[in-house]
């Protein structure tokens, strides 16, 4: 067993992240309890233990191939909860109950995910950080400030999407260099962004993948928005603006391969990842 790293909360629970391989034994006896790995390597875990040192409960990390899942990263929250940062490859299954929450990673290439588990174990929410090119996101330190808020330290090499919920997409070119990161996250309304009237946007762009056409749906009429069309260095291909729209329409005569469209309006940007057939 490998342990990455152990959170403390203000009722001496703790929770612990690491790696185990084959048949581990995480109860402390008091009774056993073992998890197995689903493959030759090793997958991940979080176990929660109270102040005496009982076991609570645990969730593991698998994916049906055989690579590695990292847990990095753990902490509690205010209300709790145990958030989880880590590294994961090809689809694992992030929900410990019965329910199936997949999150898939890029091909050949790990990705980064941060989970929240409530204080009986039970799943809350998973969000993933990606980058296009197949480079590696980290995160080396992870806290928890007051009215939700999660902060995080860590570095990119690469376009990546910041935001792990899927209502704003904020892309970071960072051009194939490692660069520090400083991240701060709202765990209000399931890591949503806000715009100014209070109200979670919701944008859809559509169909994705595409072969002329892209649509641009939004949840409610902005009075100005501008589309951009980037290729996967972020250099512009295309542009167009809208006015008093909540709906519109890209013809985008461009080669097959990865682009992203940037979305801006008033109150917010969003870059979402298209594909040319």
């Amino acid at each position: 067993v490998d342990f990455n790293d152990m959170a403390i909360d203000e009722m001496n629970n703790i929770s612990i992240v690491g790696e185990f391989y084959e048949s581990t034994n995480i109860g402390l006896n008091n009774p056993p309890v073992y998890i197995n790995t689903t493959s030759v390597n090793r997958d991940g875990f979080v176990v929660k233990y109270d102040s005496a040192g009982v076991y609570k409960w645990h969730a593991t990390y698998k994916d049906s191939s055989n690579f590695p899942q990292d847990p990095d990263l753990v902490i509690f929250d205010e209300n709790g909860n145990t958030i989880v940062v880590g590294e994961f490859r090809e689809t694992v299954d992030f929900d410990p109950g019965p329910g199936v929450v997949n999150l898939t990673s890029g091909p050949n290439s790990y990705d980064s995910f941060i989970q929240q588990l409530d204080s009986n174990g039970n799943f809350l929410w998973v969000g993933g950080w990606f980058e296009p090119n197949n480079n590696r996101e980290s995160f080396f330190s992870f806290s928890a400030g007051v009215n939700g808020n999660l902060y995080l330290v860590g570095a990119i090499a690469d376009t990546v999407d910041l935001n792990p919920s899927n209502d704003i997409d904020i892309h970071f070119p960072s051009e194939l260099v490692w660069q520090p990161l400083v991240l701060c996250l709202s765990t209000d309304e399931s890591v949503g962004v806000k715009d100014g009237i209070n109200q979670v946007l919701n944008t859809k762009v559509y169909p994705n993948p595409f072969l002329d056409n892209v649509k641009i749906e939004l949840e409610k009429n902005y009075e100005t928005v501008e589309l951009k069309l980037l290729d996967v260095k972020g250099n512009v291909i295309q542009s167009k603006s809208y006015f008093n729209s909540s709906l519109c329409e890209l013809k985008l005569d461009v080669p097959k391969g990865v682009y992203f469209i940037e979305v801006r309006t008033e109150y917010f940007v969003k870059i979402q990842k298209i594909v040319k057939q």
